[in-house]
């Protein structure tokens, strides 16, 4: 009976780990908890304090809001790199595959608009 009622007490512990982790009830406290890690790494950080690395990912909201898909974005993806060398980035470094062919014949201006912008913030940062 005492094995029983350990393997029921894993059995509901596993529930409960797949229901967090379904719902995403525990994403703020894990939010909170990176943030208070972050800042306990500024804190310690030494000569390096004033070089910090910021790290902009794309998050589902972000999709959802831009109703295009991700190989026509030329003109948000160069909206933002202009955005970051306006604000003062020491280098901005770019990590997305963009379309192996050009969908101008679609949309016209589309690559023109992803370029003005590059070509616009190189002169303020690295890119």
């Amino acid at each position: 009976m005492n094995a029983r009622k350990r393997i029921l007490a894993w059995l509901a512990l596993l529930l409960m780990a797949a229901i967090v982790l379904a719902t995403r009830i525990a994403e703020p406290f894990d939010l909170a908890l990176l943030d208070r890690q972050y800042a306990f790494l500024r804190s310690h950080a030494g000569a390096n304090a004033g070089h910090e690395v910021v790290i902009v990912g794309i998050d589902q909201q972000t999709t959802e809001q831009l109703r295009e898909p991700l190989a026509l974005w030329h003109a948000h993806i160069g909206r933002f790199v202009r955005a970051m060398g306006d604000a003062g980035a020491s280098v901005v470094g770019l990590d997305i595959v963009l379309p192996d062919r050009s969908y101008e014949k679609l949309l016209p201006g589309l690559d023109r608009a992803l370029l003005v912008d590059l070509v616009a913030a190189r002169s303020r940062v690295p890119v």
